[in-house]
């Protein structure tokens, strides 16, 4: 019985964490090929920056999807 509540318990907060903190708003390190795809997933594959400066800010620094919008999709918004 104790095992179900514990159980319970880690599953509602797991649950609470990834409601409380969207995809949209963690920050992520992205380089190369990874940046590339995520690109494509946020800005719908074209970046209006050039590709060196996003690069330099997206796998130096940790940003989020919100910001990279900000930063990249500039058309999109």
């Amino acid at each position: 019985m104790s095992r179900f509540i514990v159980s319970f318990l880690v599953l509602a907060l797991a649950v609470a964490i990834t409601i409380a903190h969207p995809d949209s708003a963690r920050k992520f390190r992205s380089c190369g090929h990874f940046l590339n795809l995520r690109i494509d997933r946020v800005c719908g594959g074209t970046c209006s920056m050039d590709y060196d400066a996003i690069h330099d800010i997206a796998c130096r620094s940790k940003i989020s999807d919100d910001q990279l919008a900000q930063i990249c999709c500039s058309s999109l918004l």
